[in-house]
């Protein structure tokens, strides 16, 4: 994304229903937890231009998140590992325990084999800020409950 973008005015409309295998399914509710705020922007203008993904918000760490994730009912988490006051091990340990309903998807700078057996251990994914958006799209949408019907249209 350009430098001189100003996206902080931009609107999103969500995408009411897209079509999966032949079915007609409501878009994954992502929630997107990191400490940099330009990285949750540029993160929620790519997933904006995916119809099989509607961010519904963000947060800067992990006591935001577990605030929000009541009231915004997502079905997907997208966690940085590394934040400040909570960070994303804490969040998604605090995750599977109080809000197992929502999958966490870790996704960090770093590239640990180590960090990503210990996520997967617990059933969790980790995929790399590095890597290309479509691996994330793809695991959002592999890992989100899969009775997702879509609204019905009026």
């Amino acid at each position: 994304m350009p430098d001189d973008w100003d996206i902080s005015s931009v609107h999103y409309l969500p995408c009411l229903s897209y079509t999966l295998g032949g079915h007609v399914v409501a878009p994954v509710r992502v929630l997107i937890v990191d400490d940099d705020v330009d990285f949750r922007a540029m993160l929620r203008w790519q997933l904006a231009k995916v119809d099989a993904c509607d961010v519904i918000g963000d947060a800067a760490d992990g006591f935001e998140a577990l605030e929000l994730i009541p009231t915004l009912d997502p079905e997907v988490a997208i966690v940085d590992l590394m934040m400040p006051g909570m960070d994303g091990f804490e969040l998604i340990d605090r995750m599977l325990e109080e809000h197992p309903e929502v999958v966490p998807v870790a996704y960090s700078a770093m590239e640990n084999e180590h960090t990503r057996t210990q996520l997967q251990s617990i059933g969790v994914e980790m995929l790399t800020k590095s890597g290309d958006s479509e691996k994330l799209v793809e695991a959002i949408v592999r890992l989100a409950p899969p009775s997702r019907e879509a609204p019905a249209s009026t």
